[in-house]
């Protein structure tokens, strides 16, 4: 079993409305966004154990325990296939992690 690279594009937030938390603890929201040429790439692949690498400007600050929503993602891949091989995601940022990019992170 091989890994996957698939590259996730960069938007502007020009108005981001966040509603308050649903009984699920996520948010409704309401954007309007900008695509912009910048991108990261993401690779998820088989690994010993589950887990989710930041790497790059702004990675410390992205959260490292259930408020990740890439580690809850991993997690429900978990629940849906008990017998799936480890998965590890690594995200070497490339686009600029300001306080928008470090919440996308979080649940709220």
């Amino acid at each position: 079993m091989t890994g996957v690279t698939v590259r996730v594009p960069a938007k502007l937030n020009l108005q981001l409305a966040v509603g308050p938390p649903r009984a699920d603890g996520y948010h409704d929201l309401v954007t309007v966004f900008h695509a912009v040429s910048l991108f990261d790439e993401i690779t998820a692949e088989p690994a010993g154990r589950d887990g989710v690498t930041v790497r790059g400007e702004g990675a410390d600050r992205v959260p490292a325990d259930r408020d990740n929503l890439a580690l809850r993602a991993v997690a429900a891949l978990r629940a849906a296939v008990p017998s799936a091989p480890g998965s590890a995601a690594t995200w070497p940022s490339r686009c600029s992690a300001g306080p928008s990019w470090a919440a996308a992170g979080a649940s709220g």
